[in-house]
């Protein structure tokens, strides 16, 4: 029992020697200008492989081929999804009557249409695409029923607040398309009536 504190002692300090020296940075191996290491060269006899163009398509060629563009320039996916320029609608005459000529597909006027005149304020009531008619009561500018002005104007005014009822009419072909607006009876509107409608759907239509 007396060499226990002795051994402990010389114990505690070949200890600390050995973790002084796994410690002191000072004895890392600097490998930094080693010159054991040979330069890798490339054989001069050395071909590129072979490509096996099995899968390679018309459009990976082209993709392959094209210089990669400015990235601040970036196409949108598809034109149609834009809304048309104001130059493609005006209003015209057709006899006496004013209509909203279109340019574009009927199928396509016709599904913008629709969506316009919801965007309006309009509940459609009626959508047949075979015949081009849409019904559609305008509500924009009824009271809101939510308010409490609004409900008391509903009450008052009863059927007169529920808003006016149009007919309208889409034709066209594959290049242009017409707009006609009536009453609720398919009567023509008066000639300011009409005009008011009619651009209203153009603003709506292009924005």
């Amino acid at each position: 029992m007396k060499f226990l504190p002795t051994l402990l002692i010389a114990g505690l300090l070949a200890g600390c020697s050995t973790f002084g020296r796994l410690t002191d940075v000072t004895n890392l191996v600097d490998y930094s200008n080693h010159k054991s290491v040979k330069v890798l060269e490339i054989p001069s006899d050395l071909d590129a492989p072979n490509f096996d163009k099995t899968y390679v398509t018309s459009i990976s060629d082209s993709m392959g081929a094209t210089k990669p563009g400015r990235l601040d320039q970036v196409p949108l996916v598809d034109k149609s999804m834009g809304a048309p320029p104001r130059s493609s609608v005006k209003i015209v005459k057709k006899g006496d009557q004013s209509v909203l000529q279109v340019e574009g597909a009927l199928a396509t006027v016709w599904t913008r249409a629709n969506v316009t005149l919801k965007s309006m304020g309009m509940t459609i009531s009626k959508a047949d695409q075979a015949s081009g008619m849409i019904v559609a009561r305008d509500r924009s500018l009824v009271a809101d029923s939510a308010s409490p002005v609004g409900r008391f104007l509903n009450k008052s005014l009863g059927k007169v607040n529920q808003g006016a009822e149009y007919q309208f009419r889409i034709s066209g072909d594959d290049k242009v398309s017409i707009i006609e607006a009536a009453d609720k009876v398919g009567k023509a509107l008066p000639a300011a009536d009409a005009q008011l409608i009619l651009n209203r759907i153009g603003k709506e239509y292009t924005s």
